[in-house]
């Protein structure tokens, strides 16, 4: 307990954290976005391993910030293994959206050890705020988004951009963003030359994606981004929690359980579902599909998302690496050959 004490930071690893959480109980909390593989902690994990595992460990490994962890997968738990002697805590996320109740006591245990009462009267006052705060900012980025798909920017890399900032607590900042793409938006010819039926529409999924350079790889082949469909991307704030003032930590578990649902999940029919409305409202020719490196949560969610595919008959494009992925001239071959495949089709 008094390791955690003696540092108000929180790193935290998984899109079901909830960082409004951390900012009721006065820490400081971020998501971590390593740029590549550092070399701390390498000797603890084998080199066939998950990417962002490695990455994580790397980043945090010797640090006197607490990280915290959701049982996202396999790799993670071993993450975790490697630092308990350190600041690290394991906090237990139901893969399945019937469990509120258990994840609400799982929220209940950190807090004890984070040493705040769940009951307190001014803790839960002070989540209540924070909730409402981050509904804004995901409203706001929701914004972005709609601007996004509706031509106004250079890059669907600002998403990923405002995502950052959501996880810093960058209001002013994210607002900027969306106001950049408004004044955009309202340039004459702007949305016209960018909303061209020629150009093919795709969106981009992953179960963390690594490298945003990705995304400039795919709009530089030449094809159009409607969705991004990551934790770096929509995961992170596309929902809304729905607050009850009796008890909001009730409301924080349901809300993140009911949040668009990731590969972790053990609720394929919902995953899938989600994806093809995602698929549907956007109008989307295509789907790319980035697996990390030895990613298992990947490979499983791709066989549901191709099995569908095939039978919808729509077209998908799985793509493999690490990170600096968006360099690959063999990944910017494949692209470029979908996006052919795409304009014989449309």
């Amino acid at each position: 307990m008094s390791k955690v004490l003696k540092n108000k930071e929180v790193n935290l690893n998984c899109s079901y954290l909830p960082p409004e959480l951390f900012a009721a109980a006065g820490f400081n909390s971020g998501r971590l976005w390593p740029e590549g593989i550092g070399n701390k902690g390498q000797g603890l994990l084998p080199y066939d391993f998950c990417p962002y595992s490695r990455a994580f460990l790397s980043m945090v490994a010797g640090s006197q910030d607490l990280s915290l962890f959701a049982n996202s997968c396999d790799a993670m738990r071993r993450v975790y293994d490697a630092l308990a002697e350190e600041y690290a805590y394991l906090l237990e996320v139901p893969r399945v959206t019937t469990q509120p109740g258990y994840f609400q006591y799982q929220l209940e245990k950190l807090l004890t050890y984070l040493g705040i009462d769940p009951e307190n009267r001014q803790f839960r006052e002070s989540l209540r705020e924070n909730i409402k705060l981050y509904n804004y900012r995901r409203k706001l980025l929701k914004r972005l988004l709609e601007n996004l798909i509706g031509g106004a920017g250079p890059s669907f890399s600002l998403l990923i951009e405002g995502v950052k900032y959501y996880y810093q607590q960058q209001t002013v900042k994210i607002a900027g963003l969306v106001s950049d793409t408004r004044l955009k938006q309202d340039e004459e010819g702007y949305v016209s030359n960018h909303s061209d039926q020629r150009i093919p529409r795709v969106i981009i999924s992953s179960s963390c994606l690594l490298d945003g350079r990705l995304v400039k790889l795919v709009e530089e082949s030449g094809l159009r981004i409607v969705g991004l469909d990551s934790c770096l991307g929509e995961r992170s704030f596309n929902f809304q929690i729905e607050l009850k003032e009796d008890n909001p930590l009730e409301s924080l578990a349901r809300g993140y359980l009911n949040k668009p649902a990731c590969p972790r999940t053990m609720e394929p029919k919902r995953r899938v579902a989600e994806v093809k409305r995602l698929i549907t409202s956007r109008d989307a020719d295509g789907l790319i599909y980035f697996m990390p490196k030895f990613c298992d949560q990947a490979g499983y969610d791709f066989k549901f998302l191709k099995e569908n595919a095939r039978e919808n008959n729509f077209p998908l494009l799985l793509v493999e690496g690490e990170y600096q992925a968006g360099e690959s001239g063999q990944l910017n071959t494949r692209i470029t050959a979908f996006r052919e495949s795409l304009e014989r089709i449309k």
